[in-house]
């Protein structure tokens, strides 16, 4: 009688259940999940109130036989309700659920007030909100009285984390299904990446204007990355030709094997090979490599025909080797990590070719300089992230 007791009273307010052990004693255990802690009568019009009872909650069901007026069709009463959240998880309202069979009177209805679909339960929080239950006709039915059970649905929210943020405690921590994130990130001195589930998402996806990131129909767990600034280097010197061909030596062919023309890519100026037949006509620079070091080494090329265009270290690797064609500057790439420390030139040649080819925009970066051994960028992130620029620049990754 005593554990029966224990189970249907009502403010229980405790985030324990009661059960019996083995030999008989009863004891409390803590409750997973979401759970009602408390259900308090409130208020009332025209009730009984004796006759109106809760009869039992668990978890978040409720079960109760309301009995209202037999005479006064405005009678009402309210219960005040507390569920608890004991889980590491933001946990969202979705709603109410009851089967016909659960629900004995459809003349006498019932309302919520302090929460709505979509209210937000917070790890190891709670909510309160009221149930109120009335008649929802002009007269007072035949019948007046009402035996319930009703679930209240919660779902487990989508996690939204953040990187490389000073302070995020206003921002939000979970999304509610298909809803919108609406997240207010501030004035912030480098761009963001957003991924969903672990897939960067592309910038059509989202909006972001004024400082605000909107996720149309979040519905997956979203992570919000502010991108580091790195400064890279060129260590080419004229990699674009703006000074003609100063810093660069022709190996394998006289003076005239290579000119300067204006169908650049970058500045005012680009390099062509004449049309020949000689293989070995290179044009070289000296650059200083680092033994260990990653590096990232491109060029770029447009012929009037089908060429084939090869760069490397001289004798070390990092060779690419691609097309150009006439429609369009071609770029040629590679990463290469270096097995030596000193000089070493890097080579541009194109073999034998039957017509002029013309290169411009050249580049070598210490990726493992810039960006720290270990978190070096792979070649479709450089292709993608870095174009030619003299001196210095700043990419962010």
């Amino acid at each position: 009688m005593t554990i029966s007791i224990l189970f249907m009273s009502i403010g229980f307010a405790s985030i324990n259940s009661i059960v019996i052990n083995i030999d008989g004693l009863a004891s409390a255990t803590p409750q997973d999940g979401l759970f009602f802690t408390d259900i308090l009568y409130e208020s009332s019009q025209n009730v009984a109130i004796e006759e109106s009872k809760v009869l039992n909650m668990y978890q978040t069901m409720m079960q109760s036989k309301i009995t209202l007026s037999s005479e006064l069709v405005n009678s009402s009463i309210t219960y005040k309700l507390t569920i608890y959240n004991n889980t590491d998880d933001d946990y969202y309202f979705v709603g109410t659920s009851y089967d016909n069979e659960f629900y004995s009177n459809s003349n006498i209805t019932f309302s919520l007030t302090n929460i709505d679909v979509g209210s937000l339960v917070r790890s190891k929080d709670y909510i309160i909100f009221y149930i109120t239950f009335k008649y929802n006709t002009d007269t007072v039915p035949d019948s007046n009285i009402l035996e319930s059970s009703i679930n209240f649905n919660f779902e487990k929210g989508y996690k939204v984390t953040y990187e490389n943020f000073t302070d995020t405690t206003s921002y939000p921590k979970s999304v509610y299904g298909n809803s919108n994130l609406v997240v207010n990130l501030g004035t912030l001195d480098a761009p963001i990446e957003v991924s969903k589930d672990g897939n960067i998402l592309s910038s059509s996806s989202y909006t972001y204007s004024n400082n605000i990131l909107t996720i149309s129909n979040a519905n997956g767990n979203i992570h919000i990355r502010k991108l580091k600034a790195y400064t890279i280097t060129n260590m080419v010197k004229n990699g674009s030709f703006e000074n003609n061909l100063t810093n660069w030596t022709i190996f394998g062919g006289s003076s005239g094997s290579w000119g300067i023309t204006q169908i650049p890519l970058h500045g005012n100026n680009c390099a062509y090979r004449k049309a020949s037949n000689i293989q070995s006509n290179f044009l070289l620079q000296e650059l200083n490599w680092i033994s260990g070091h990653k590096y990232y080494f491109f060029a770029h090329a447009i012929s009037v025909t089908n060429q084939t265009f090869t760069c490397d270290i001289t004798n070390k690797g990092g060779a690419f080797s691609v097309t150009s064609i006439p429609s369009a500057y071609t770029r040629g790439s590679s990463i290469y990590e270096s097995n030596f420390t000193g000089t070493n030139t890097i080579s541009i040649n194109f073999y034998k070719t039957t017509d002029n080819v013309n290169v411009d925009s050249i580049g070598v970066i210490d990726l493992t300089a810039a960006f720290g051994s270990g978190n070096e960028p792979d070649l479709n992130w450089c292709n993608n992230n870095i174009n030619y620029f003299d001196n210095t620049a700043t990419v962010y990754k």
